[in-house]
């Protein structure tokens, strides 16, 4: 904690002459005043990440490297490039009808009970701001790729994106963090992303967390939802010691939609935590959610799902479901769909399943000649790709498939499968 503000202090006495500092100054004392969160808030109940955090605090900036990364771009003709949190203008590409900018003067509505959200606005100057214009349809997905390497160990990023999507304009956004390398260096992202929907508007967002298996990964995405608007979201993780994804989605005009899907698959120590809070605000806005986590060895999941639905939100439609596997025996996963409704004309289920791999499945597999681990991978596969599917794009889904392959590839025998 204590050299978090130091170390956010130094940085705003360098920032003498920018036109947001005063509202970083403020954010940090907010920050001061709430504390690093811990397992004495309700929301973080299940995960500490006060060591790593404490590990990483130095916000010193990494000199920005030449990487190439046409391997990593789904579609080279859209992409937008940052390598150890320096955004690369020079690498960015874009379609017509889609600007970015970033803006030294532009600051997010932030939550002030996040105490990460403001420390993200405390050492943050700067929005990239990335907006769509009006009746703009683009079918390929735009890529922003987020590139950690060795140079990173013992720093902390703290990247801030907001889009803008007008009016019945239709784009999908393909966001990567990816750590380049064999060794696991120690590091902490703290990303807020925010996206607002003007009437009409469809956005989907796909986020793949592939961060160092040693690292800390906070990232949150808030969503405003305008009338008719569509806004679709899944989050993928594999990465990072501790990765924490928040997602709050507002549906504020009648129409407006959501999805919030997800995937994460871990093994070891891995602990991923999965925090979402859709909003109903208006009558006649439907939300759907699925996530799914596979869990090795003596990996952690959490899993808290809140649906609010106002009093005159009537005539809405909303279900949640997560679902677990648990491949190893210390593996474990707390889960907690809530419900909060305050109408009285509503269509609201929710759900949860823990379980092992069908025995009867696997014993199936066996018995068409398919090795004992070969049949539990299968399953698993076949158990994560229901989420992947929900994606809109080929390439993204084919991309994600891959990676759970060559990311995710050691699976625990389960005895008497």
């Amino acid at each position: 904690m204590e050299n978090l503000v130091s170390n956010a202090q130094q940085l705003q006495a360098s920032l003498t002459n920018s036109n947001v500092l005063p509202q970083m100054q403020e954010a940090l004392a907010q920050f001061t005043k709430l504390g690093t969160p811990n397992k004495k808030n309700e929301a973080w109940k299940y995960t500490n990440i006060t060591p790593l955090l404490q590990k990483n605090t130095s916000l010193e900036k990494v000199a920005a490297s030449t990487i190439d990364v046409t391997k990593y771009i789904l579609n080279k003709r859209a992409q937008i490039i940052f390598v150890d949190g320096n955004y690369c203008a020079s690498q960015t590409q874009l379609p017509a009808g889609v600007q970015v900018q970033l803006a030294e003067d532009y600051l997010l509505q932030l939550d002030p009970q996040d105490a990460l959200e403001l420390y993200n606005l405390a050492v943050s100057d700067k929005t990239l701001v990335i907006t769509v214009a009006k009746n703009t349809s683009i079918r390929e997905p735009i890529t922003l790729l987020h590139l950690q390497t060795a140079e990173l160990a013992g720093k902390m990023l703290n990247p801030r994106i907001l889009f803008r999507v007008n009016d019945h304009a239709q784009v999908s956004f393909y966001e990567s963090y990816r750590h380049l390398g064999k060794n696991n260096p120690s590091y902490t992202i703290n990303s807020l992303v925010e996206f607002s929907l003007a009437a009409g508007a469809r956005v989907e967002h796909i986020k793949a967390q592939i961060d160092s298996l040693e690292a800390l990964h906070i990232g949150k995405v808030k969503a405003e939802v305008g009338k008719d608007a569509t806004f679709n979201s899944f989050t993928f993780s594999v990465g990072a010691s501790i990765s924490r994804n928040n997602i709050h989605v507002q549906l504020k005009e009648t129409g407006a939609a959501t999805t919030v899907h997800g995937l994460y698959a871990l093994r070891d120590q891995q602990l991923s935590d999965q925090y979402s809070i859709i909003d109903h605000g208006k009558e006649h806005t439907q939300s759907r959610q699925l996530f799914k986590g596979i869990l090795d060895d003596a990996a952690h999941g959490v899993f808290c799902g809140k649906i609010i639905v106002h009093k005159d939100a009537q005539q809405i439609t909303s279900t949640q479901l997560n679902k677990n596997i648990l491949l190893g025996k210390k593996a474990h996963i707390n889960t907690r769909p809530i419900l909060e409704i305050y109408a009285d004309d509503v269509k609201c289920a929710h759900g949860a399943t823990v379980g092992q791999i069908d025995p009867e499945q696997v014993f199936y597999l066996q018995s068409r000649g398919i090795s004992l681990p070969e049949a539990q991978k299968i399953l698993c596969h076949g158990f994560a790709q229901e989420t992947i599917d929900t994606i809109g794009h080929q390439e993204i889904r084919d991309e994600l498939s891959r990676l759970l392959i060559t990311k995710y590839e050691r699976y625990r025998e389960i005895e008497n499968a």
